[in-house]
């Protein structure tokens, strides 16, 4: 079994909100912010794109799983930071 944790920082480089480990050649992608129920905002949707380009060319894997920490999977886009948008 090998790990591989490749993410994107939410603010601080400590606060990942996306997590990859690789199992047996199966990718599994984590959203990691249950503060916003993993809703899609800008730095995930950059960071889940990154992960799944960087899967794309990696000839070890044969399978992703996408799952979540927290209450919900995801809550869908991030409406605060649409709405901030001009």
């Amino acid at each position: 079994m090998s790990a591989h944790t490749n993410a994107a920082a939410k603010t601080a480089p400590s606060t990942l909100i996306l997590l990859r480990e690789d199992i047996a050649g199966v990718a599994v992608l984590t959203l990691n912010d249950p503060e916003t129920r993993n809703s899609l905002s800008e730095a995930m949707l950059e960071a889940l794109g990154d992960a799944l380009t960087a899967i794309a060319h990696d000839k070890s894997v044969r399978a992703v799983v996408l799952a979540a920490n927290g209450p919900a999977f995801s809550a869908g886009h991030n409406l605060k930071e649409l709405s901030r948008r001009p």
